[in-house]
């Protein structure tokens, strides 16, 4: 089973109990097992952001998975330039540190930090404006003009949307319309 933050963010916004029953009912765990991952990733997810603050970089994942000894958890980092061995170091070391302090992992554990990759994918309007003007492959969820799949250059990111330059056109894509976007890698 693989708990993210990110899946779990109404968490913190004062659903824990809806979440959690759906939790217990989805996965058949005891109550007091969900109560203690949720406190363990709001205090995993404020540790790491903390931590990533120092250091100049953005936490853009933060994953736990396996249980016991075979715990790994996994921090994807990323910066405007990208994100450098250097930055993975200094974080993954203060991280660890920090980790067997605050003892939130009662047994041995993994853990990996690293970069997003070249070609992640793009999950939100802050991604999206990192890259304007580049070539982009969007999946939207519901049609646009006949379509779901858009080619196009980057034009422009709004509160809500997205522009694209495909074949001489201009396709508006609405944020929540999108169901992946990457961005193609161009050799030139």
């Amino acid at each position: 089973m693989t708990f993210t933050i990110e899946n779990a963010i109404m968490l913190f916004s004062g659903k824990s109990d809806v979440m959690c029953s759906l939790f217990n009912l989805t996965s058949g765990l005891n109550p007091l097992f969900c109560f203690f991952m949720m406190e363990m990733q709001k205090k995993l997810r404020n540790l790491v952001e903390e931590v990533a603050l120092r250091n100049g970089v953005d936490i853009v994942g933060v994953e736990v998975k396996g249980r016991g000894s075979r715990t790994l958890l996994r921090l994807t980092l990323d910066k405007e330039g990208g994100v450098t061995l250097s930055d993975c170091e200094r974080v993954s070391r203060e991280v660890a540190v920090m980790l067997d302090v605050e003892d939130i992992f009662p047994e041995s554990y993994t853990l990996e930090v690293t970069s997003p990759g070249i070609d992640r994918p793009l999950k939100g309007r802050t991604d999206f404006l990192k890259n304007i003007g580049k070539l982009l492959n969007v999946v939207t969820s519901e049609k646009i003009s006949n379509e779901s799949f858009f080619r196009g250059r980057l034009q422009s990111v709004e509160e809500d949307s997205i522009t694209l330059t495909v074949d001489k056109r201009i396709v508006a894509i609405p944020i929540d319309n999108v169901s992946r976007a990457k961005v193609e890698i161009e050799i030139r």
